[in-house]
């Protein structure tokens, strides 16, 4: 069947709307996990967002709700991405360069740069879902414009890589028709064509706003997110939601329905997965004398962003953990390729402020447990680290991977 349903985007006194239509099929919702402020995961299919609770179907086939203020976070297993083709399909025509802008809050926009002749200090931008918008340059993170095979990470000082590969590093004073770069007090204004991706070393400020993870790309900070049933359309399948962006400032449509909720960060403040903390330490044990870095998956395609760490022990890996840290869970797990033979004794300790650890949790993974949940109170401790110890061959079984690891803080 056809349903019609759409996001109302409101700011101020502005109405944001675009009519459409979305094709849907009768079929159960996607499943999702729902993020308790215990890290406990709950799984089942979301039913509907009310303005205190969450209603879900459990994984026996029960409507069950939740409050939202117990909730963290709610996401899908599927992957979370955003590309220049979504920057297409997410954005009006009529001049401009495709892109994908990212904020120092983690709000995710494909759309268009829009390329002023005098830009001042400020980003202008256009997106479909939210119309036409500026920001200061000091909220942006990065400006992609072009899908390119170079090392785009967080860069130390603003930095901008050409369409030849080129690297330029400086202070970024402007993004209109040039890209107006400083170097070493030389201005360097570079035709905005020839510009594949733009960072500003601007450090990330997590909002205090819900960050909903759209299908399509989009992560955007939202101050009311609610569903509406549709009169006669009881099902959940029929609902539709409502929401007041952020950076909404025209009005404008946009069409969405449950089913295009990758996932909500309810308290994108209160989460740090532990991929985004750099490993403070690596050391080999049990005589080992060499142990390779922690390897972290990529980030942009999983749930919020939790990436995966896998270590190779026995080793003890060490991260300083950021102010108001109180709780770390993840899912321990032996490599698929060592279910069956595998083994490791894991450790999770916490140390205090004059530097002595405790431990806080453990596991013993084997062929018939190859997986554990961890949760462990972390309050007050300055330095997380877990230990991977080997039973039997240790130097060649001792291998766990981290799925979804993060620490939980007070804001």
């Amino acid at each position: 069947m056809n349903t019609r349903c759409s996001i109302i985007v409101a700011t101020g006194a502005s109405l944001f709307s675009i009519a459409g239509t979305a094709w849907a099929q009768d079929s159960a919702p996607a499943r999702m996990v729902i993020l308790d402020r215990n890290l406990q995961r709950i799984s089942g299919s979301l039913e509907r967002l009310a303005p205190k609770t969450i209603q879900y179907t459990d994984a026996s086939g029960r409507s069950r709700s939740i409050d939202r203020a117990r909730v963290l976070a709610l996401y899908s297993e599927r992957g979370h991405s955003a590309s220049l083709p979504s920057a297409l399909a997410s954005a009006e025509g009529g001049g401009g360069l495709p892109g994908i802008l990212r904020l120092t809050d983690g709000q995710v926009v494909p759309g268009f740069l829009v390329t002023p002749d005098n830009p001042g200090e400020t980003i202008s931008w256009r997106s479909r879902r939210i119309g036409q918008f500026s920001i200061p340059l000091e909220r942006a993170s990065s400006v992609l414009l072009a899908d390119i095979p170079t090392d785009t990470t967080k860069p130390q000082r603003d930095a901008a890589i050409l369409s030849n590969h080129d690297r330029v590093e400086g202070f970024v004073e402007a993004i209109g028709k040039q890209l107006v770069i400083e170097v070493d007090k030389q201005k360097n204004p570079i035709p905005i064509e020839r510009v594949a991706w733009i960072g500003l070393a601007n450090p990330a400020e997590p909002g205090s706003l819900p960050l909903v993870f759209l299908s399509d790309g989009s992560v955007l900070s939202t101050s009311e997110l609610s569903s509406v049933v549709p009169a006669g359309k009881p099902t959940p399948q029929s609902t539709t939601a409502t929401a007041q962006w952020a950076l909404a400032s025209e009005s404008g449509t946009g069409v969405i329905d449950l089913d295009a909720i990758d996932a909500i960060l309810f308290d994108p403040r209160a989460i740090v997965p532990l991929a985004d903390i750099p490993v403070e330490s690596t050391t080999g044990l049990q005589g080992r004398r060499w142990t390779p870095t922690p390897e972290i998956s990529a980030s942009d395609t999983v749930p919020i962003g939790l990436a995966s760490i896998s270590i190779s022990g026995p080793a003890q890996v060490d991260w300083k953990l950021p102010s108001g840290s109180v709780k770390f869970g993840a899912e321990f797990a032996l490599p698929p390729d060592a279910v069956a033979w595998g083994n490791a004794l894991i450790s999770v300790l916490a140390s205090d402020a004059s530097g002595a650890f405790s431990e806080v949790a453990r596991a013993d993974l084997s062929a018939e447990r190859p997986a554990a949940e961890i949760v462990a109170d972390v309050t007050g401790a300055q330095t997380l680290r877990i230990e991977v110890r080997g039973k039997a061959y240790s130097d060649v079984q001792a291998r766990v991977t981290l799925r979804q690891p993060m620490m939980m803080r007070r804001p």
